[in-house]
């Protein structure tokens, strides 16, 4: 079985920390809930990474369980998972 791992750009690493101090600024520890539920979708795609919606040429779609306006795109078909782009619907 193929052994992969996640890796992902700047901008998304940028989109993290914006959607993070977001919900900081919606509720006292509702980031750090965000960044669980995150690392948490980060493990079932490693563990699955067929598992997902293909969107197209090896592009997948996961969403996160408990902020499901967090969409996570990967290339599957990459040994990195390559995490493409974020995109949260939680922003000012």
């Amino acid at each position: 079985m193929k052994e992969y791992r996640l890796e992902s750009t700047p901008a998304v690493e940028l989109d993290i920390e914006a959607a993070f101090e977001w919900y900081e600024r919606e509720e006292f520890r509702l980031g750090f809930e965000f960044l669980d539920d995150l690392r948490d979708a980060y493990v079932r795609i490693l563990n699955h990474p067929l598992a997902y919606q293909s969107l197209r040429s090896g592009i997948r779609r996961a969403l996160t369980r408990r902020f499901p306006l967090c969409h996570l795109l990967f290339d599957s078909r990459r040994s990195d998972c390559d995490s493409r782009r974020s995109s949260y619907g939680a922003r000012s």
